[in-house]
């Protein structure tokens, strides 16, 4: 009797290992990855782990806001190349905060779409986070990144739309391991935006519609900024609000407007961001 059950119990488990291996249907179950989601880029991106290292061409602040201080550690690049010159304020405020920054080397520009590919490659990232236009400015150079092992995801912030943002977020949770972090980000912000909407739904036509001059005020007071169309960053705001941005439709996503043009379109509201 026992040499029968012996039998049996060797016959159930071959049975059992031929449907884990084989699904019964002759070919291979591959285990599911441990990270799988689609980017900005409507790209589907698998990870077998979670990525121990990575090269941050963009969102260095929505990358710490969601990794914490300690997710510095993990960041072997990133754009450093004119953010002193650009967003001065900025610079300041990250590098006397995180002074481990300046250490870390520069794979391109932060103002522009600028990506030095052999520098990517040779930190040998395990993931590369990039923002829309740095996707479509380096769509060459992906393959290359990819052949390599190196996973490339592409983020936004720049569009101010609420999709993008939470679903930017939520993937830099999966990415960190910090998504209960990243929902409770996602819904503060959407909370946050859903009342200054009703407020402005609630004013009278009258305080709506200002006329508005936006310019990042980086260059000081000798020199006109750059000022955003609606389809970017402050622009994208003042469109959200209903304001009317002297520089909405303009041909660049941001350039410094015409001195003459600003003085005789005589703004109502004249905000300067400190960068």
């Amino acid at each position: 009797m026992m040499h029968i059950w012996g039998r049996l119990s060797r016959v159930v488990m071959a049975c059992a290992l031929s449907v884990l291996f084989w699904g019964g249907t002759g070919k291979t179950i591959l285990a599911a990855p441990a990270i799988s989601f689609t980017d900005i880029a409507g790209r589907e991106v698998q990870l077998d782990k979670l990525p121990k290292t990575f090269v941050v061409a963009n969102y260095i602040a929505n990358f710490l806001m969601v990794g914490g201080a300690g997710s510095l550690d993990k960041v072997v690049g990133m754009t450093f190349d004119g953010w002193e010159e650009t967003r001065y304020g900025e610079y300041v405020v990250y590098t006397e905060t995180f002074p481990k920054l300046k250490a870390i080397p520069s794979i391109g520009g932060y103002h522009d779409n600028i990506l030095d590919s052999e520098k990517i490659l040779s930190l040998r990232p395990d993931v590369l986070l990039v923002g829309r236009s740095q996707f479509a400015d380096n769509n060459q150079k992906i393959d290359i990144f990819e052949k390599a092992g190196i996973k490339v995801v592409v983020l936004d912030y720049h569009a101010m739309k609420v999709e993008n943002h939470t679903k930017s977020t939520m993937i830099l949770g999966q990415l960190l391991d910090r998504e209960a972090v990243a929902k409770e980000q996602c819904d503060v912000y959407a909370s946050a935006l859903e009342d200054v909407y009703r407020k402005i739904a609630a004013l009278p036509d009258s305080a709506k519609h200002k006329t508005v001059y936006m310019e990042l005020g980086n260059k000081g007071i000798g020199e006109y900024g750059n000022s955003y169309n609606k389809d970017v960053l402050w622009g994208a705001i003042l469109k959200n609000l209903g304001a009317d941005n002297l520089a909405e439709n303009a041909t660049q996503p941001y350039a410094p407007l015409d001195t003459e043009f600003v003085l005789a379109s005589n703004p109502q509201l004249c905000p300067f961001v400190e960068p």
